[in-house]
């Protein structure tokens, strides 16, 4: 199943520190946030938007972190559409969504949402 995604990418500003390549390559990968994921972003509070940088972040040498969704996603690119796996990463009480691109070694931030609620049944 592929879902289509349309947004506004804005390119993060690379920020070097030293950190174990956990990807396994010497190339980090690309990390460009979109417009939506940027406005669901100042919904938050101080504390919570740290932390969810701290994970972009991590995310231009980990990009295996979270956890990989069945299906793919539309998306498109400069260089066409494309259909890309959807990944998800927790952080704290929200949920970061993104699609990785192997070829183009770069991960799209997409979305930051709530987790759900676990709701109890009635007894």
């Amino acid at each position: 199943m592929a879902y289509s995604y349309e947004d506004t990418l804005t390119e993060t500003i690379a920020i070097k520190f030293i950190s174990s390549n956990t990807y396994g390559g010497d190339m980090p990968y690309r990390v460009l946030l979109t417009e939506n994921f940027l406005k669901e972003l100042e919904r938050v509070d101080e504390k919570t938007r740290e932390e969810v940088f701290r994970v972009v972040r991590d995310l231009e040498w980990d990009v295996h972190r979270g956890k990989e969704l069945s299906g793919y996603i539309r998306v498109k690119l400069p260089c066409g559409e494309v259909e890309l796996k959807l990944w998800v990463v927790n952080v704290g009480d929200y949920r970061l969504y993104r699609i990785v691109d192997e070829k183009e070694l770069t991960t799209y931030v997409i979305s930051l949402r709530p987790k759900r609620k676990e709701t109890s049944s009635p007894s």
